[in-house]
């Protein structure tokens, strides 16, 4: 069987590594491990079936009856698109393709990094996809809506940082632990007389005058 779960990382390592183990013992105790969890759990067979989920899974989907075991593989992921924001059907026909090939694309759970879907409420799931020895899929889902909102607004800060120093009339010079340039905005371009380029990724004691470029190593 195959175990679908909703998140990632080491806690997906962890819950595989369970699920191999207590697949081998009598009756089910999955269904009671994955019922405890937050994240969104499924597990589909070799045959790319649904065996069974908890409920976060159908509630991360906005699939209010659940889905019926025997659910395919490709039906979770029509299911999936349609709660996705598309331009159109074009657009999402070719996500659905694509996301299917990945999925059949035989992987280590290393090397099959989560993937992020964004769903036209405006929440973000992450979904990671774990091969099982016996040919079944585990994958692993969870709300990361907060997180990538938190990231969008560092980047814009990060811009309007940048596009601060590049038009204020001081020179300002950023450097590392190691007196390495790593930003030389316009002002001190005029200041140095040097092009940006040629000092970003410099020790910076190749702007000081003979004497003392030995104390800025």
């Amino acid at each position: 069987a195959a175990l679908v779960v909703l998140g990632a990382g080491a806690f997906g390592a962890m819950f595989l590594v369970s699920y191999h183990v207590q697949r081998r013992q009598k009756g089910n105790p999955m269904e009671a491990a994955l019922g405890s969890l937050r994240e969104g759990v499924a597990v589909f067979g070799p045959d790319d079936r649904l065996v069974l989920s908890n409920p976060p899974f159908c509630r991360l989907l906005n699939v209010a009856r659940g889905l019926p075991a025997g659910t395919s593989f490709a039906g979770f992921a029509s299911v999936l698109a349609d709660n996705a924001t598309f331009a159109n059907d074009v657009e999402r026909e070719a996500w659905l393709a694509d996301r299917l090939v990945r999925h059949r694309a035989p992987s280590i759970p290393e090397s099959k990094g989560p993937d992020k879907t964004y769903l036209s409420d405006g929440r973000c799931l992450e979904i990671a996809e774990y091969r099982t020895d016996d040919g079944g899929t585990v994958l692993m889902l969870r709300d990361v809506t907060e997180t990538e909102r938190r990231e969008a607004v560092r980047m814009v800060r990060d811009e309007r940082t940048h596009a601060i120093v590049e038009t204020v009339f001081d020179g300002i010079i950023m450097i590392n632990d190691e007196g390495i340039v790593e930003t030389f905005n316009p002002a001190a371009e005029k200041i140095f007389g040097v092009n940006g380029a040629d000092v970003i990724g410099q020790n910076v004691k190749m702007l000081m005058p003979a004497g003392y470029s030995e104390y800025h190593d």
